[in-house]
């Protein structure tokens, strides 16, 4: 009976689409899971989509409320929802949300097709019964899109580690379309860290359960797809805005018909250093050779991703460093719209050499084009004096561009001190400090010992402190005092 109503509703949405001169919608239309559909669209004619209809057929999970309608542009997003569901649903919509500053509507699923719905939401919209307010509709397709003959494998794989194949579906389910929660109702919290692995030939399911916490270090699956020297990150949180990218992340870690899983850093939430978000330009690629064009694309994804991510902290950094290396506008959106490699791959090469001038260096492998900064200039750019003599100069140069890299006890007891100076206090920072501490870098790039202080740099105070140094880098003066 429900998938009759949701059916039903999937055919009368995209009757309505079509109302509004929009044809074959409902083949573009895609099921996140048997009991929930989304759909954003634009009715006005512009690129980006303002209107999002979620179908619901069950409670939804925290994370799963919005799923593809995370989309700043909305201007109309429409609940369609079970009688039993529609209070609950509107009293479990997240107050903090940015929906909120929407036009937000939860409505029952009807129980057959008409037109009341479609009247509905003509008359919620204001819009007439004229056509051609369509010119494209984007459809955000499911977070997940896993072979079922692949997925059983992996299954079985799981099993054979001990655990039931009821619960690693799961698992694997929650996880990948968003829910990122266990049964037991827990948070997978400790996925918003990085995993990081160096010199460890971990299979991909080993990664994937690890990074759910399931997987004990005596439990690791070995195996040889990968190259001996590799480093997987993996940076999730909890925030809905970087749920999707998560997902593509776990994704791409357990996808079987790929022979390596890509060192990944897609975004970031605001408490991530401002040099962190220079590294989100970058891409790490894995030690292999990759045809020219895929190793551009994954470059272009990245910097697509970080220019049209909701983080609005992030998007502004990025874009004062695109100022700082002489980006135009017009260059950025070339390289948004090129299909070709050899004119990405030119432009590429253009913005590298900017780069270059500021100190951010570039490094090739096979094609694949690495963005690094030395962490001496670092130390420069950032106002450090030094940093530990015992560092070996070279591998300073290991693409070291997230963060800078403090020792603990070397510099944190004049931490506090130099934030001061930048106007941050100790109760701004305390919290992010003590979190932070426990993180430490595993990677065989830093010495035992080394923290990386990351979320104190939440502050667009320190955030323009950093971008006027990179002027000043820029233009060739190095300013190394507090």
């Amino acid at each position: 009976m429900l998938k009759d109503s949701l059916d039903s509703t999937k055919r009368l949405v995209a009757n309505m689409l079509n109302f509004y001169g929009v044809e074959n919608i409902e083949e573009s239309m895609e099921m996140r899971s048997p009991e929930m559909v989304d759909i954003v669209a634009s009715i006005s004619g512009q690129p980006e989509p303002d209107i999002g209809i979620k179908l619901l057929g069950r409670k939804p999970r925290p994370s799963e409320f919005f799923g593809a309608l995370n989309y700043p542009s909305l201007k109309y997003v429409i609940f369609l929802t079970t009688q039993d569901l529609l209070k609950e649903v509107k009293d479990k919509l997240p107050a903090t949300t940015s929906l909120l500053e929407k036009d937000v509507f939860i409505l029952p699923l009807p129980s057959s097709e008409n037109t009341d719905l479609e009247d509905k939401i003509r008359e919620l919209t204001g819009k007439s019964s004229q056509k051609a307010f369509f010119e494209e509709v984007t459809v955000k397709e499911p977070l997940i899109k896993l072979d079922t003959q692949e997925l059983d494998r992996f299954m079985e794989q799981i099993n054979s580690q001990g655990l039931s194949l009821d619960t690693s579906k799961r698992l694997v389910y929650q996880a990948a379309v968003g829910g990122l929660n266990i049964e037991s109702g827990k948070r997978i919290s400790h996925l918003g860290n990085m995993i990081t692995r160096r010199n460890e030939n971990l299979s991909r399911e080993a990664i994937f359960l690890e990074a759910l916490g399931i997987l004990k270090e005596s439990e690791r699956t070995q195996s040889s797809t990968f190259p001996e020297e590799r480093t997987v990150y993996l940076t999730l949180d909890q925030s809905e805005n970087t749920t999707k990218l998560a997902n593509q992340i776990i994704v791409e870690a357990i996808e079987s018909k790929k022979n390596r899983i890509l060192d990944i850093l897609y975004s970031y939430p605001e408490q991530f250093s401002f040099v962190a978000l220079i590294g989100s330009i970058g891409i790490f690629a894995p030690k292999q050779a990759l045809p020219p064009e895929r190793s551009a694309s994954y470059l272009l994804g990245v910097m697509r991703t970080t220019f049209e991510s909701e983080n609005t902290f992030l998007v502004e950094t990025m874009r004062e460093i695109v100022n700082i290396t002489g980006i135009t506008t017009m260059e950025w959106n070339r390289i948004n719209t090129l299909a070709t490699y050899p004119e990405i791959n030119n432009l590429l090469h253009q913005f590298f050499e900017r780069f270059e001038k500021i100190g951010i260096g570039v490094k090739g492998h096979r094609g694949i084009k690495r963005i690094y900064i030395p962490v001496s200039h670092l130390a420069k750019i950032l106002g450090l004096s030094s940093f530990r003599d015992s560092y070996n100069k070279n591998e300073l140069k290991k693409f070291v561009i997230w963060d800078t890299i403090l020792n603990y006890k070397t510099y944190m007891h004049n931490w506090q001190e130099r934030l001061a100076s930048l106007g941050l206090t100790n109760e701004d920072t305390s919290s992010a400090l003590s979190n932070t501490m426990s993180r430490r870098i595993t990677s065989g790039i830093l010495p035992e010992g080394s923290f990386m202080p990351f979320a104190v740099y939440n502050s667009h105070a320190f955030r323009n402190y950093c971008i006027e140094r990179m002027r000043k880098a820029s233009s060739g003066v190095l300013d190394i005092t507090w």
